[in-house]
């Protein structure tokens, strides 16, 4: 639903609101090594690369909402739909940009590859017209993975590698052409105050036995209404888990709820789960001891919210990996969600323990490899139908997360023109789906005509070579 913005009351006071929590938030200091891609600090050329490549990552911006949307802006005043994409935890528009980081291990930047696969999920091969890979530099194993000039350049080493391959390659190459850039990364030392970090056994519990009962002061007489009135009470600390690892980009309303919530409160930021890798907090004595996965808002000295309210009328709390998104679209299971884990120790909540959030890495690589595959081949194969490619993407889901991966790397690069894997394909096609649907269109794959528009003409290539406009 959309937000609900500030009304003056009398006083001074502004209605509606949320209430004030039962119990103390346990806000804690955070303390650690965090990095980002910071947009301040990125070239003209980085930034329109970025935005080629990664869609609404910089800009933020999504197509504008349905009628119902529209009609319940027009009917009230106070009520706004926000046509932009949300950000996790924000709470509303109001949140500067560069506030977001991946929790690191140690100084060397070590986060578990958590920046690495939250750029993977906004790369959208479609809009780049290529398909396009992140090397995190400040990670060992992806160092030795480029090798090369790469891995010893001193900016480099500090930076995102950026490896592009256009789908448009010139015929008869031997192997595709691909172009790198490199995109600088901030690497800081944080210590804030008063943040509610999920980490934390006594976070989790506070935020389990707050957020699902919320209620919103409607006026001076002290009438209030739940945030989530169509959703039964939970009865136990884990049936919160799923809500916090929502797979719809940006999040969904019980995300913006949250930040929305906790920035009224003056907490000055938040330690979440990265619902794009695997997540993992060991805690002893009340305190993280070992981590990986895990991403920091900074709330300190952001705007007031415009949004003062904020209610989810959809039924049923997620059990599952799901998209749920915001608004009022849907529910519907993640790809690859039945291979996603939640594990925690019984005593977790109270003593500390493990808490993992398993399968979610996996599912990023293969759902962006799957995705450069159905690009390129609507790409190289333009007379191919839309039901022949998505039946080929149908295909490669239904393999499963690991084997998905290799199946539409071998069907992308065979496009691309990599000669092994054009045997790779045709052996495929003979040795194990001769009678398949897909078989006819596969076989193209291993043969596909010239492509109708060069790199030259990508997207992306356009975006790092085309100079800027010296117009008035």
């Amino acid at each position: 639903m959309p937000g609900i913005h500030h009304l003056d009351g009398t006083s001074g006071r502004r209605f509606p609101h949320f209430e004030r929590p039962g119990r103390v938030c346990p806000t804690s200091t955070f303390r650690g090594f965090v990095k980002q891609v910071k947009p301040s600090g990125l070239t003209l050329p980085e930034r329109n690369f970025l935005n080629a490549v990664l869609g609404g990552f910089l800009t933020g911006i999504r197509p504008p909402g349905d009628d119902v949307h529209k009609m319940l802006t027009a009917l009230s005043p106070n009520v706004r739909h926000e046509d932009r994409l949300p950000r996790r935890y924000d709470g509303d528009r109001t949140l500067p940009h560069g506030r977001y980081y991946t929790v690191c291990e140690n100084a060397d930047g070590e986060d578990g590859g958590t920046l690495h696969r939250e750029l993977l999920f906004y790369k959208k091969a479609s809009i780049a017209e290529g398909h396009v890979e992140f090397y995190d530099m400040t990670l060992n194993a992806h160092r030795n993975m480029v090798g090369g000039s790469f891995a010893t350049d001193d900016a480099a080493r500090e930076g995102i590698i950026l490896k592009f391959t256009p789908f448009g390659q010139a015929a008869h190459a031997a192997s595709p052409f691909s172009l790198r850039s490199v995109i600088s990364l901030e690497l800081s030392e944080l210590c804030v105050d008063h943040v509610l970090d999920l980490r934390r056994p006594a976070a989790l519990d506070w935020l389990f036995h707050t957020i699902p009962g919320l209620r919103i002061v409607l006026s001076d007489g002290g009438d209030t209404v739940p945030c989530f009135p169509h959703r039964p009470k939970l009865e136990t600390f884990g049936e919160i888990l799923p809500s916090l690892v929502d797979q719809s980009r940006g999040g969904g309303n019980f995300d913006k709820l949250v930040g929305l919530y906790l920035r009224q409160l003056g907490i000055s930021g938040l330690v979440f789960p990265s619902v794009r890798n695997d997540a993992y907090t060991y805690a002893a004595d009340g305190e993280p001891k070992e981590f990986h996965g895990w991403s920091f808002v900074d709330y300190r000295d952001a705007p007031r919210p415009d949004i003062v309210a904020f209610f989810e009328v959809r039924p049923d709390w997620p059990r599952t990996i799901v998209i749920e998104g915001g608004d009022d679209n849907e529910p519907k299971p993640a790809a690859f969600a039945d291979e996603c884990r939640i594990e925690m120790t019984q005593n977790f909540s109270a003593t500390g323990g493990t808490l993992v959030f398993r399968g979610l890495a996996q599912r990023i690589e293969a759902y962006s490899m799957v995705d450069s595959m159905d690009a390129a081949a609507r790409f190289r194969l333009p007379d191919a139908t839309d039901e022949e490619i998505t039946a080929v993407t149908a295909f490669a889901v239904s393999l499963g997360s690991r084997d998905a991966i290799k199946f539409s790397a071998m069907v992308l690069y065979s496009l691309l023109g990599l000669v092994q894997a054009r045997n790779d394909v045709r052996r495929f096609v003979t040795d194990q789906l001769t009678h398949h649907p897909i078989a006819g269109l596969l076989a193209r794959c291993a043969d596909p005509p010239p492509a109708a528009t060069q790199f030259e003409q990508s997207a992306a290539f356009r975006a790092i070579f085309t100079p800027p406009s010296t117009a008035p």
